[in-house]
């Protein structure tokens, strides 16, 4: 669960609610101005200052004159445009809306055509651009590869400002610097004024047109925002990184219900009420996904199959309809792809809103009343437990498959580590278009390029690979697969560790020093600590050398939470990694990604098929067998002893069950007292101590057996059945009825009883619950019903 960062939450994750103000001035795209100075001038005061700033008579260049010839020509073009400002005449000529083809449009009365005309009215444009005459727009100005433009206008409108930017682009690689230069100055033309001049809604600007416009993933190249923030040029409430904005965050309720697109207005109308009255009850993901089941799912289906439909009251023929089409996803042409797993989770869903408006109708007949209508779903409908029973039975198959097989999967994720990191040592010692061996895969080095991966080629196939990302998916699945099997977490909580989460304990009476783990809450919505083993500490120490290559601490960075859509604040996370020229924490599909080639490498097979793994392909009995560590409440470290009380590899794990020594820095109120469960206490006498059960969510049964402490086990005792009267005995023979034991030698049996009797109050006292036993034991042997029994020492066989 991440948490909102403060006094920017509302604004930074683009949470949008009912009592949400709306963005500061300063964080919205500038508006574009009818007209400024340059673009009112005169052709001839025009004409005279360009050429004065971009033009050196005395020298007599070319370049000189091929500039003069070309603001000439295009001049006498805009001219014949319609217009009063020379921005009017450039956007009424169609050029702004050409692109790269604008030069056509001059040309188109010249014939024939040479490449030089082009040029001359290329130089010529670069001058009214340069010198903020004219301001193209974003779809013109991505098209174009004038490079020598945007130096021009970088050095002509504020070099200052462009020069202290660069300052702060810190040691990123030179194309990345280019890069963010070069969209700083599309902002400044487009907009105009100076660099401090640019905006939050600026940069949201020229990141939606590069999205539409560009390609090769300029959008996500967030360099020139985060050196306008590191300078200084936008307001201190702005975020971080420049993702938190591009991002949609939390939206109202008007807006989920009108994404889908209801043409029914009261029935939209009562499915925002609806979702209103449940929404203090649940969390974010839970109310999306009861308006994702009645919005898209049920209403506005029964729409488009039934349109005009305005009533929730259904014919039976119309919800078995809408029943059939429901249980099987479909694709846009509404043919059945696959059958839906959580069919019945959806009509849940449904149930409980027509049973809710006829609750809330007796407490609120005006508002509810009007909309009550007979369930068309009914309550058999909805039994998951067949379901859950199914769902139960291929979890516990997929783990009696995966168990055998874990051993294979760590040694295959460790050696796909190794040869991956010796892949990329050997190619970085190789000079480019060199060869080199690596576990029998010959490899031949590419160049060395900008953005400082190391390719190489496989001489097998041809393909040419990226050793670079290999090893980080590689590094990354083996980290994933040791840190799951070693804590027993899930996914959400492992990808949420960061450097706060180590807690060294200090037990109170040995002074020992324990490391534990800080689990943030998720699913279970409660924290936990876990012991810290020696082989995940030598993991989790991996992880953190490779996360701070080289630097003193580990980068603060924000997570974004796909299921609440918040921004978590900038916190030192675990599992990040530098992407571009920014870090990032790593996401959910990262890992899924990482794991799909590890599969593939492992080659493990189960029943004839490929075996893939999954985060989730580490359930909770498959890792605690090998390690049967305890989720422990965050007040106490009781829960951290393990079963019989043993030691796990040099860790001491038998913590102090005392509520006055909490962990330092970790306040939590006890809980409650667990009422006792199974056989009371006054029932209990002459029992040994029963094993309390084990919590529900260890989801393992546990047996409630009674140890007694009898001297003479009730197994072992074969007693003379005393014959009822009136019923003949067997004759028996001179040496006795083989069939009953011998009587016990006088002093034998009896004296052994009285001797350990006493050398029991002797060592335990006379009042200790062996002794009690051990008298009773005795009691039992003098008794005249018993006097002809023998303990039997083997094996009883039966004649």
């Amino acid at each position: 669960m991440t948490i909102a960062a403060p006094g920017i939450a509302a604004a930074t994750t683009g949470i949008v609610d009912a009592d949400t103000t709306a963005r500061p001035s300063e964080w919205e795209p500038r508006a574009d101005e009818e007209g400024w100075w340059q673009t009112r001038q005169s052709r001839e005061a025009l004409t005279e200052r360009l050429l004065q700033a971009f033009t050196d008579p005395s020298t007599g260049r070319t370049r000189d004159k091929t500039r003069r010839r070309g603001l000439g020509k295009l001049l006498d073009w805009l001219e014949r445009q319609p217009g009063d400002t020379w921005q009017d005449r450039w956007l009424a000529s169609g050029a702004d809306t050409a692109g790269f083809d604008w030069a056509d449009l001059p040309l188109r009365e010249r014939a024939p055509v040479r490449r030089h005309h082009r040029d001359e009215l290329s130089c010529g444009l670069a001058l009214l651009v340069a010198g903020q005459v004219i301001r193209p727009g974003y779809r013109w100005l991505l098209r174009q590869r004038h490079a020598l433009m945007l130096a021009e206008t970088r050095t002509a409108t504020n070099p200052e400002g462009f020069s202290n930017i660069e300052r702060h682009t810190g040691h990123a690689a030179d194309w990345a610097k280019s890069d963010a230069m070069n969209k700083l100055t599309w902002i400044v033309i487009r907009k105009g004024g100076l660099v401090a001049d640019i905006t939050v809604g600026d940069c949201i600007e020229l990141t939606r047109a590069l999205q539409e416009h560009h390609f090769r993933g300029s959008a996500d190249r967030p360099l020139f925002y985060a050196a306008l923030k590191k300078a200084g040029m936008l307001p201190a409430a702005a975020p971080e990184r420049l993702r938190m904005l591009r991002l949609d965050g939390r939206r109202s309720i008007e807006q989920i219900v009108d994404a889908c697109a209801i043409e029914c207005r009261p029935v939209r109308d009562l499915l925002v009420e609806y979702l209103s009255e449940r929404a203090p009850d649940l969390d974010h993901t839970s109310l999306r996904s009861v308006a994702r089941t009645l919005c898209p799912l049920f209403w506005r289906d029964l729409e488009l199959h039934h349109p005009g439909i305005d009533s929730l009251r259904l014919e039976p023929a119309v919800a078995r309809a809408w029943k059939e089409r429901l249980a099987y996803i479909r694709d846009d042409d509404g043919q059945p792809v696959r059958a839906r797993v959580n069919y019945r989770s959806e009509l849940v869903f449904v149930r409980a809103f027509y049973e809710d408006i006829a609750r809330w109708a007796a407490d609120d007949p005006a508002r509810w009343a009007p909309w009550v209508a007979p369930c068309p779903i009914k309550a058999s409908e909805v039994t998951r437990k067949k379901a859950q029973a199914r769902v139960k039975a291929r979890m516990d198959q997929r783990t009696r498959t995966q168990l055998p097989l874990m051993p294979t999967l760590l040694r295959a994720v460790e050696q796909q580590r190794k040869d991956a990191e010796e892949r990329l040592n050997a190619a970085q010692e190789t000079p480019a278009g060199g060869r080199f061996t690596v576990a029998g895969q010959d490899l031949q080095r590419c160049r060395v390029g900008q953005s400082g991966r190391v390719f190489a080629t496989d001489l097998a196939t041809g393909k040419r690979r990226d050793l670079t990302h290999e090893d980080e998916a590689a590094f990354w699945s083996w980290a994933t697969v040791e840190v799951l099997r070693h804590t027993g977490i899930r996914i959400e909580e492992m990808l949420e560790l960061t450097h706060y989460s180590f807690i060294a304990y200090t037990l109170p009476t040995t002074g020992e020093v324990v490391p534990m783990l800080q689990v943030a809450p998720s699913k279970t919505d409660a924290e936990r600590l876990l012991l810290v083993s020696p082989e995940l500490a030598e993991v989790l120490t991996a992880i953190i050398f490779r996360v701070r290559a080289g630097q003193a601490a580990l980068p603060l960075v924000s997570a974004y939470d796909v299921f609440e859509q918040t921004w978590s604040p900038p916190m030192p996370f675990l599992f990040q990694q530098r992407f571009g020229t920014e870090d990032r924490p790593l996401t959910r599909s990262y890992i899924r990604e990482c794991l799909v080639p590890m599969s593939d490498t492992a080659r493990i097979v189960a029943g004839g098929q490929p075996l893939q793994w999954r985060p989730h392909d580490f359930p909770e009995d498959l890792r605690h067998r090998r390690h049967p560590l305890r989720a422990a409440p965050t007040h106490r470290g009781q829960g951290l002893r393990p079963r019989h009380g043993r030691h796990h590899n040099g860790v001491r794990r038998d913590l102090p069950r005392r509520r006055d020594h909490p962990p330092p820095g970790i306040h939590r109120p006890p809980p409650r007292r667990t009422p006792q469960r199974g056989i009371p206490r006054t029932h209990r006498r002459r029992m040994g101590p029963v094993p309390r059960p084990l919590r529900a969510a260890e989801g393992r049964p546990r047996h409630l057996r009674p140890r007694p402490w009898n001297a003479l086990p009730a197994r072992k005792r074969v007693c003379q059945v005393p014959t009822p009267s009136g019923r003949s005995r067997p004759a028996t023979t001179a040496g006795g009825d083989p069939r009953q034991p011998r009587r016990p030698a006088a002093g034998g049996q009896r004296s052994r009883l009285d001797r350990r009797s006493r050398r029991d109050r002797d060592h335990h006292g006379s009042g200790g619950s062996k002794a009690r036993s051990h008298a009773y034991c005795l009691s039992v042997a003098r008794s005249p019903r018993y006097a002809g029994c023998r303990p039997v020492r083997g094996p009883i066989e039966l004649a």
